[in-house]
């Protein structure tokens, strides 16, 4: 069996564990990542973690790829190091929120059809 070092060494990458926010909490600033290869999730608060990346917490989104490192603090394990890898669009999967052809135009080359 592997050790729990091996398990976190796994999803490495720019020497940072790789995660996704899954949770931000606006009135207190604070969020939760969750390590992609171990499923681990782990809280951090603004003002004690050290941000690359962004330039502010409201540039966050929940589902962005991120880069992590922990530091033990008397309430646990905290993420001390957020690095942002992915932009926004990348969150959204490379696609146009309103996507390439919009419902609306859709429908209106289908009425001039009829």
């Amino acid at each position: 069996m592997g050790s729990s070092s091996d398990q976190w060494g796994e999803g490495l990458r720019d020497n940072f564990y790789v995660g996704r926010i899954v949770k931000l909490r606006p009135g207190s600033k604070a969020g939760v990542v969750e390590s992609i290869s171990t499923g681990r999730r782990i809280p951090f608060e603004w003002p004690l973690v050290r941000v690359i990346g962004a330039d502010n917490y409201d540039s966050l989104r929940p589902g962005m790829e991120v880069g992590f490192d922990v530091s033990w603090t008397s309430k646990g394990l905290r993420v001390s190091v957020l690095k942002v890898f992915a932009a926004e669009s990348e969150v959204l999967g490379g696609q146009d929120p309103g996507g390439p052809n919009p419902p609306s135009v859709e429908n209106e080359s289908n009425d001039k059809s009829l």
